[in-house]
C-alpha cells in the first residue's frame, strides 16, 4: 500500500508538472513548476534510497533501477535549468521563444511598436520602415542591430521610426502605416516597404480552401506538439533542430503566387504603397526579403513577379537575396531552428539601403 501511495504521489506531480508549463512565463507559474519538480526529484530520490537499502533485489535489477532513477533525476535538474534558456524559434510560441520575447522585445513604445516613443512633431525629414518581423527585428536581441536603426545611426539627419509587427500581410502592413499617420500627424519623406513571401498567405487563403487550410507546422501531429509543450526541455530540444516544413513552404508560395486571382488581389494592396506615397511626395523603397533555404527557388517564385510589379513604375527595389547569396546559411539566419535575418544580414541591408541614399 505504501508503494501504491508513492507512485499516485509521483503521478500526481508528473501531471502538476505538466499542466503548469502551459500557465506561461510568471514568478508564480515558474515557481510552482520548480516546486513540484523538487517534489518529484524528493520522491525518486527517496525511492533510490530504499532500493539501496534492499537485500532481497538481484545487484544487476537493482542497479539498473537506480541508474534510470537517477538519470531521470538529472533531466528534471535540466528541466528547470531550460526554463531559463532563451531562444528565437521559427514557431514562436515554443517556451523558449516566449522567454526570448519577455527578454529581448524592447523597447516597446505607446503605439506598441518595437522602438522608442514616435516624436510629437516633424524637425526633420522622416523615414517610416513598415513590414513584418523581418522589420521588427524578431531573433534580434539587440534593436539597434536590425536595418532600420544601423540605417538611423548613419542618418543623424533623419527621424527613423520602425512600424514592424510580427506576423502580419501587406494589406495590415498599410493599416499600420496609416495609423500610425493618423495618431502622430507625421507624414513619411520616404518609405522603406519590406516584403516577404508569406505577404500574400492571407489573400491566398481568402480565394482558395485549400490554401486557407495550410499551415506550417501541419507535419506535427496535434498530440506530439501537447506532449513536448508540457516540458521546457522537451519543448526546447525538440524546436532546436530544423523542422522539414521548408519544402512545404515552398510549395505553398509558389501555388499561391500562381493564382492569377489571389496575385491580381494582392497587386492592389501593394499598389496601395505606391499611390500613397506619390500622393505625400514619398520616396517608396521595397526590400525583398528570400527565403533563404532556397534562394534559386525563391527568386523563380515570388522575387521576380514583386520586383517587376514595382519596378515597372520606377520603385527603387533592394532584392536582399542577390546581396547575401555569397554567405553560407548559418550566417544567413539568426539560429538553425529560426529563418530570420540574421545581424550580418541586417548590417548588409542597411549597407546597401545606404548606397541607395547618395
Amino acid at each position: 500500500m505504501k508503494q501504491l501511495f508513492t507512485l499516485v504521489r509521483i503521478a500526481i506531480y508528473c501531471y502538476f508538472i505538466g499542466r503548469t508549463a502551459y500557465l506561461g512565463i510568471t514568478k508564480f507559474s515558474y515557481g510552482v513548476h520548480i516546486f513540484l519538480i523538487l517534489l518529484l526529484i524528493a520522491e525518486l530520490l527517496i525511492i533510490v534510497k530504499h532500493l539501496l537499502k534492499n537485500t532481497k533485489l538481484k545487484e544487476t535489477v537493482k542497479s539498473l533501477s537506480i541508474s534510470a532513477l537517477m538519470i531521470t533525476c538529472l533531466l528534471l535538474v535540466f528541466e528547470i535549468g531550460f526554463m531559463f534558456v532563451p531562444r528565437s524559434h521559427a514557431v514562436a510560441g515554443t517556451h523558449a521563444a516566449l522567454l526570448w520575447t519577455k527578454m529581448y522585445w524592447k523597447p516597446i513604445n505607446s503605439l506598441g511598436y518595437r522602438d522608442r516613443e514616435f516624436p510629437t512633431k516633424k524637425t526633420k525629414p522622416i523615414y517610416f520602415f513598415v513590414g513584418d518581423s523581418y522589420t521588427a527585428g524578431y531573433g534580434i536581441k539587440d534593436a539597434s542591430d536590425r536595418y532600420s536603426n544601423i540605417l538611423a545611426a548613419s542618418l543623424p539627419r533623419v527621424e527613423v521610426l520602425n512600424l514592424g509587427v510580427n506576423a502580419i500581410d501587406t494589406k495590415k502592413e498599410f493599416t499600420h502605416l496609416m495609423n500610425v499617420v493618423e495618431k502622430t500627424s507625421l507624414v513619411p519623406d520616404k518609405i522603406f516597404l519590406q516584403y516577404y513571401g508569406n505577404d500574400i498567405d492571407v489573400i491566398a487563403g481568402k480565394n482558395n480552401e485549400e490554401f486557407r487550410n495550410y499551415k506550417p507546422t501541419n507535419f506535427v501531429s496535434p498530440f506530439l506538439v501537447r506532449f513536448i509543450r508540457s516540458s521546457y526541455l522537451l519543448d526546447f530540444m525538440y524546436w532546436m533542430f530544423p523542422q522539414s516544413y521548408g519544402s512545404q513552404h515552398i510549395q505553398f508560395i509558389k501555388d499561391a503566387y500562381s493564382h492569377e486571382p489571389s496575385l491580381t488581389e494582392h497587386y492592389k494592396d501593394l499598389q496601395r504603397f505606391v499611390d500613397y506615397s506619390q500622393e505625400v511626395d514619398a520616396e517608396l523603397v521595397v526590400i525583398i526579403v528570400p527565403f533563404v533555404h532556397d534562394l534559386v527557388e525563391n527568386n523563380d517564385v515570388y522575387t521576380e513577379k514583386i520586383k517587376r510589379f514595382f519596378e515597372n513604375q520606377n520603385i527603387k527595389v533592394l532584392d536582399v537575396g542577390s546581396k547575401i547569396k555569397h554567405l553560407p546559411l548559418k550566417d544567413m539566419v539568426v539560429n538553425n531552428s529560426d529563418s530570420h535575418a540574421s545581424v550580418k544580414v541586417n548590417r548588409i541591408i542597411a549597407d546597401e539601403l545606404l548606397k541607395l541614399e547618395k
